[in-house]
């Protein structure tokens, strides 16, 4: 039990990661004028440049995971598809609906890893994975939303590339656990977020740099590509094999609770009962993972 509860505390030290790396984002995008697409590969590439070399440096041998067939069908499948296609899908979901409507969608991912958990391990759900899961998405749904559900534009492109993006997540949290207890997760999360960049590359990653960058904006994205992404990445996926990939995904909804914290206290955004509601139902849900789903050997 204190072994379970002290590794999800590494999932959520990237889940507050993940919610500074979303205000990042933001600022650069919105304020300083970076094309999305290009930010994506310029923090997956260099994170997963950083990475590899964290691993050199850790004299593993970083080539080792391209030499056998299996290996490599696997990595390939985690870089393009569960890092490259989720983050193109996700800005694909924002460019036909919102931001809002996107995120919802995206943290549906959970749902979808405990459907693969729950095929593989030919079990059926937990009342505790139930309930936990359920609270959560309820307490992401109203901070995302403000409890406006007028703010959901939902079309059908929208719907898939959002549904594309969670299906993603849950790949790239379950596809390379045999990866990385062969490899270490140094070694696989690095050359996967390094691939998932440079698929992305011809989709708009190429050509001189956009926007207004400035001594501020070199700052940010510094941080983004170190505390958002190597940091973020790195205690996530090295946590998934002592949390299980559903726990580790469910903690790390709580994204949209620090990225609120964030927003009233740099932009003074007032709060409304919606998000007061959707933290507290955060909160209890994940309340109820750690402390109960540890007992059931989660």
């Amino acid at each position: 039990m204190d072994i379970y509860v002290n590794k999800v505390w590494i999932t959520v030290i990237a889940a507050v990661c993940w919610g500074l790396a979303a205000n990042s984002g933001e600022y650069l995008i919105g304020q300083k004028h970076m094309e999305a697409v290009q930010l994506t590969c310029i923090r997956l590439i260099a994170a997963g440049a950083i990475l590899l070399v964290f691993a050199a440096v850790k004299h593993s041998d970083i080539l080792s995971i391209w030499k056998q067939r299996r290996d490599r069908i696997e990595l390939l499948i985690t870089g393009f598809i569960g890092f490259g296609a989720c983050q193109a899908a996700y800005f694909l979901a924002i460019r036909f609906s919102n931001s809002g409507t996107a995120c919802v969608i995206q943290n549906m991912a959970p749902i979808f890893i405990l459907v693969c958990t729950l095929f593989m391990e030919k079990r059926g759900p937990r009342t505790v994975e139930i309930i936990s899961i359920a609270v959560v998405l309820a307490g992401a749904f109203l901070l995302t939303t403000h409890g406006n559900l007028g703010s959901l534009a939902i079309s059908p492109a929208g719907l898939l590339m959002g549904l594309i993006s969670a299906a993603a997540v849950a790949l790239y949290s379950i596809l390379p656990a045999r990866l990385m207890d062969k490899f270490g997760s140094l070694v696989t999360t690095g050359w996967s977020i390094l691939l998932g960049g440079l698929i992305l590359l011809p989709f708009g990653g190429l050509g001189p740099l956009h926007g207004n960058m400035d001594g501020g904006a070199w700052a940010m994205l510094l941080f983004l590509i170190l505390v958002g992404t190597v940091t973020t990445f790195g205690l996530y996926m090295w946590s998934l094999p002592y949390v299980g990939a559903f726990t580790a995904s469910v903690v790390c909804l709580l994204e949209p609770v620090v990225a609120s914290f964030v927003t009233v206290a740099i932009f003074g955004t007032p709060f409304m009962w919606a998000d007061y509601a959707g933290i507290a139902g955060v909160l209890a849900g994940l309340l109820i993972l750690t402390v109960l789903g540890g007992r059931h050997g989660e």
